[in-house]
């Protein structure tokens, strides 16, 4: 089943953030040099590409490590809800948003005639997708991705949402990733807020480009293997900025409240390039002058 037995129920398990402290490219320099080939827009995403504000912080200074990362995880096609524990869901990632961008690529999945690694009989019904359809011969990760500015309007579902079904929120139902918007609360939010998201199948090969700040999910329908990196956009740099002093408000040991990507470091030194740049070299007589 691609599942670990634990008495008499299939675990289904993921790996994510690998490797946990280790530089990628040192670890597995081939095949981070492969994949460093293959992402598009290297001006954006290389780690000295020119749109990449990270690399205008200084070869002194301690940077931030934004990657790249693996995340392994098995799947399972059928249908589940999103709040329910008695049900076993395959490798997911709950709402949530980064500080950062990225980019997220499939570079292995698994595509087996049973396309599924669970045990769980299924019917067409429940291989169903209403924005999707059939997800019998589906193959990869399902992922939901929303804009910045409808973030309000989720948190104020989430919110709604928590106190009927009693669940306690303590600071801030996106950045704790407490839920995974099934279809019930995924057309709850297009019926009551007018709020649409970005729903699709991440096949192998594809790299998916996920904008700082916006919430997302990904839930797996086989077992992937997917490589992720962050980067800095100037585009995007203030929406950082704002979640960094937002995460900074989060209490006291979230696993968000440290400032981990150092943006504002980031626009200081490329402030002092740009400066560097676009003023006029003096010559020694005119400084002596």
């Amino acid at each position: 089943s691609g599942g670990i037995e634990l008495g008499s129920a299939a675990r289904l398990l993921k790996l994510k953030d690998f490797p946990p402290a280790a530089d990628f490219a040192e670890l597995l320099p081939k095949q981070h040099a492969d994949w460093a080939a293959a992402i598009p827009f290297a001006a954006y995403t290389s780690r000295t590409g020119q749109l990449n504000l990270a690399s205008a912080l200084p070869h002194w200074s301690l940077p931030p490590d934004l990657g790249p990362k693996m995340y392994n995880g098995f799947g399972q096609k059928h249908a589940w809800r999103g709040m329910d524990p008695a049900v076993a869901k395959g490798g997911h990632t709950n709402l949530h948003c980064d500080v950062s961008d990225a980019v997220n690529v499939m570079v292995d999945v698994y595509e087996g005639d049973d396309g599924d690694d669970s045990e769980d009989e299924t019917d067409e019904a429940s291989l169903a997708d209403a924005e999707l359809g059939s997800l019998s011969c589906q193959h990869g990760a399902i992922w939901d991705i929303y804009r910045w500015q409808d973030t309000e309007a989720i948190l104020q579902l989430l919110h709604a949402v928590a106190r009927e079904r009693d669940v306690e929120i303590t600071s801030n139902p996106i950045h704790d990733q407490l839920f995974y918007l099934d279809d019930t609360l995924r057309k709850r939010l297009r019926d009551q807020y007018k709020v649409r998201g970005w729903r699709f199948v991440q096949r192998r090969g594809d790299a998916v480009f996920i904008p700082a700040g916006c919430p997302h999910q990904v839930r797996n329908l086989s077992s992937c293997v997917k490589v992720a990196l962050d980067f800095v956009s100037p585009e995007n740099a203030h929406r950082c900025v704002h979640l960094t002093d937002e995460f900074a408000k989060l209490p006291r040991g979230h696993h968000l409240s440290e400032d981990k990507l150092q943006v504002k470091t980031m626009l200081l030194h490329t402030m002092k390039h740009l400066t560097e740049a676009l003023m006029p070299r003096r010559q020694p007589a005119e400084a002596e002058g």
